[in-house]
């Protein structure tokens, strides 16, 4: 039988993957004077960081299973592996950083974006380590707060013994399939849980000031760019509200769903939390594809790189030459 979320998954890493490589093969194209200014670099370390997000959310795939009260967090592909808590701890842990991290790229850059456009400051190398300093101080410090938080009294194969008292035959778990988890209703767990949804609403927040203040600012300044220049500030206008509006649809919406199931006892309760995590793991290439296709200037240079291996491409019609 096909395991439709195994191909999905797969799908998505593999989609990841490439989206990110092709974008981070357009970064000569963006050198000034034969350097890359800081700017530049930060915009392009987003995709260094997709890459290790999409990467960890493969190899590092988690199952979250609600069951009697407890969330218990399992590594997909190593749950039959006997590894050591600390070990299992840390790769969750290292998984939740990267979440958190991924929005912080996103929100970093656009706020970077508008600090350039308008000249605010004079952005250099010392604010593009500040930047990337700043986007991974928070979700290391925050993921601290779960490798602690994990409950090391319960069983680890807590969901085995409690499908077995329920008499819930779950081909995915036996006796050996270890994991680490934490009690739902504890304050802790709340403050975490509910936390990235506040973190999620204040990046949003933040790329849609910032949206909205450098879309006044280029309506003021319109008769004073080339239109090359507005083209592209229009271009990244556009990446960045589908960049700020993503997060929601792929995260924080179908958290809140599945913590309302939680509190419910809803059905999707029990799953739930695998498929947000799942659901969140399709920024990576969400990010990279929009990269590629909305600029012109990438599209034009991916043109140029199709016709030289015989495929010419226009709006209309693809063929091939010889």
């Amino acid at each position: 039988m096909v395991d439709f979320m195994s191909v999905f998954v797969w799908t998505v890493f593999i989609l990841s993957l490439i989206g990110n490589i092709l974008a981070l093969s357009l970064m000569p194209h963006y050198k000034e004077a034969n350097k890359y200014n800081a700017y530049i670099k930060l915009l392009f370390s987003q995709f260094v960081m997709d890459l290790i997000f999409a990467i960890t959310t493969f190899v590092c795939r988690i199952n979250v299973i609600a069951v009697s009260g407890y969330l218990s967090y399992f590594l997909h592909f190593f749950k039959d592996d006997g590894l050591s808590y600390e070990f299992y701890d840390a790769c969750v842990c290292f998984y939740i950083i990267t979440v958190y991290a991924n929005l912080s790229f996103t929100t970093t850059n656009v706020v970077s974006r508008y600090l350039c456009v308008t000249n605010i400051i004079d952005f250099t190398h010392k604010h593009f380590v500040i930047g990337i300093l700043l986007t991974i101080m928070f979700p290391i410090g925050w993921t601290t707060v779960y490798f602690f938080a994990f409950d090391r009294t319960i069983p680890r194969n807590f969901v085995y013994l409690e499908n077995l008292k329920a008499n819930d035959i779950d081909p995915e778990f036996n006796i050996n399939s270890f994991g680490v988890g934490v009690e739902f209703f504890r304050l802790t767990s709340m403050v975490l849980i509910l936390g990235y949804v506040v973190y999620i609403s204040i990046n949003c927040l933040i790329i849609f000031i910032a949206y909205r203040k450098l879309s006044i600012y280029l309506k003021e300044m319109t008769g004073h760019l080339s239109t090359e220049t507005r083209k592209m500030n229009n271009e990244f206008m556009r990446i960045f509200i589908i960049q700020g509006i993503a997060p929601l649809f792929c995260s924080g919406i179908p958290l809140f769903i599945y913590i309302l199931s939680i509190f419910t006892d809803a059905a999707w309760k029990k799953d739930g939390g695998t498929y947000v995590l799942i659901s969140v793991g399709m920024t990576p290439f969400i990010n990279s594809f929009l990269f590629l296709i909305i600029l012109s200037k990438n599209r034009a240079l991916f043109k140029r790189r199709l016709r030289r291996i015989g495929i010419d491409i226009d709006s209309r019609v693809v063929t091939l030459t010889t």
